[in-house]
């Protein structure tokens, strides 16, 4: 095995891509392969849970307690609707902003995260990304244009604000 291994010509390694981005669990079928089975559509209510943002009844000597959150709070988090690689996690400390992720393409690894605060007062917010390099995927204007009601040449303008080199 060493020697095959020394003398291979080629060595690849990388995130494998996932057969889908969005597997929103469908909790009302019976049946169950890996996880629940996907939904045919799914909604912003199927990626959150406001279970998270009300404090446990503290019970425990040692002070503290745990709110889990799993599919069955949140079914966005099925088996194949989080990556292993590229997973976002916002908690917002204070403030309101509107979170979520617009789709590019029928393919994976094209999905563009967004935060936007349409609060009256700054928010805070701790994020974390589970990625070695997390991506910012191109979005196509016309993408951009039918999301937000815009024009293309707008959503030029708009992408132009936030380009990096």
């Amino acid at each position: 095995m060493a020697l095959l291994a020394i003398n291979s010509d080629k060595a690849c390694a990388g995130d494998p891509d996932m057969l889908q981005d969005i597997c929103v669990a469908d909790l009302t079928s019976t049946l169950k392969v890996n996880g629940f089975p996907c939904k045919n559509t799914s909604t912003a209510a199927d990626f959150s849970s406001m279970a998270l943002s009300k404090p446990g009844v503290i019970t425990s000597t040692y002070g503290s307690v745990v709110t889990g959150a799993n599919v069955l709070t949140i079914p966005g988090l099925n088996t194949l609707g989080v990556s292993m690689a590229p997973t976002e996690m916002i908690f917002v400390l204070h403030g309101t902003l509107d979170v979520g992720f617009i789709t590019t393409k029928a393919q994976t690894m094209s999905l563009f995260s967004k935060r936007i605060n349409n609060g009256k007062y700054p928010a805070a917010v701790i994020a974390a990304l589970n990625s070695q390099l997390p991506a910012t995927p191109p979005v196509p204007n016309d993408v951009l244009a039918q999301t937000f009601r815009i024009t293309s040449p707008e959503s030029q303008l708009i992408k132009a604000k936030f380009a990096t080199n």
